[in-house]
């Protein structure tokens, strides 16, 4: 085939639009998907073998404010525990946990966050069998922090993992933990549409040793009490229903890290009996009372002493 060109008619003004053709009819566009993925150490381990795996998102440029789905364990491994420690979700609305094979998770991130490697939590499992399986997620979900609560595309990658006695002798070392949770504000709230409108308390905090186990709460008419040890615990979950609706008690919330370390935080009523609005001032007054009463008794003991 021959081109004849007219004269004036530049090479380059007659392939511009070729090109543009092509790319139009041949460049496929990328298509963006959250990427739920596993990272380990080894992917072929002994029998009674320990195993550290971390389960990540990959973003891929999406600001992503929210994750749940499952892990499906193999059941060739046992868990032996789950760190969500270092974990960049900062709030669980279901914490990952191990059931019946299965560790499903729910959690939000405030502001939304956009990385190729956002750490949700790890899984330390031990080797109990011979044989080939494959940690896989199942129903999982990540929603763009647009405003609307988009579900973002997905796509997962499992992890496949063999255990023989070929395989590497691998163990996990655990950590020490002697520091406590980190300070927190427990907050009062109340909205609507949620408990039937009445008085919550919400609550968070982080250890970045062993991560949380638990939280309990506590409510407590009268002054603020130092005997934590004495007061009606009750193991709580964020956010949880006030008993005192009257908003008249002390709220004490415990967290407790998976070593039993401790933190507890306190919220002062928001309608506080009179004598407890003003405590000072009645302590000071009890002082001086207690003052006036023992300078009295001394003074009499003193005439009384006289008199003899």
């Amino acid at each position: 085939m021959t081109f004849n060109l007219e004269p004036g008619i530049k090479l380059h003004r007659l392939l511009a639009p070729l090109f543009v053709i092509c790319h139009l009819l041949f460049v496929v566009p990328v298509a963006h998907a959250a990427v739920f993925s596993f990272r380990t150490d080894a992917v072929s381990i002994r029998p009674g073998s320990e195993l550290l795996i971390k389960a990540y998102l990959d973003t891929e440029g999406e600001s992503v404010n929210a994750v749940e789905g499952s892990v499906a364990v193999p059941p060739l491994f046992a868990v032996k525990e789950i760190d969500e420690a270092d974990s960049l979700v900062p709030f669980w609305i279901e914490r990952p946990e191990a059931r019946n094979g299965t560790v499903r998770f729910s959690g939000i991130i405030p502001g939304g966050l956009s990385s190729n490697a956002v750490f949700l939590f790890s899984i330390l499992v031990e080797a109990e069998a011979e044989g080939t399986g494959a940690f896989s997620f199942a129903n999982v979900a990540a929603f763009l922090n647009d405003g609307k609560g988009t579900a973002a595309k997905r796509r997962t990658v499992p992890l496949r993992l063999s255990v023989a006695p070929s395989g590497k002798e691998t163990a996990v070392a655990g950590k020490e933990d002697l520091e406590p949770p980190e300070r927190f504000i427990p907050l009062i709230g109340q909205a609507p549409s949620l408990f039937e409108g009445k008085h919550f308390l919400a609550f968070f905090t982080k250890d970045r040793q062993s991560g949380i186990a638990r939280y309990e709460v506590a409510e407590k008419m009268g002054f603020r009490r130092f005997r934590y040890g004495q007061l009606p615990w009750r193991e709580a979950t964020s956010p949880s229903v006030l008993a005192d609706q009257t908003l008249r008690s002390v709220v004490y919330v415990k967290a407790i890290d998976k070593k039993g370390n401790v933190r507890i935080a306190v919220v002062s009523p928001t309608y506080p009996p009179f004598f407890y609005k003003y405590e000072v001032i009645f302590a000071i007054l009890i002082i001086l009372g207690a003052l006036f009463f023992y300078a009295v008794r001394a003074r009499y003991a003193a005439r009384a002493i006289r008199q003899d």
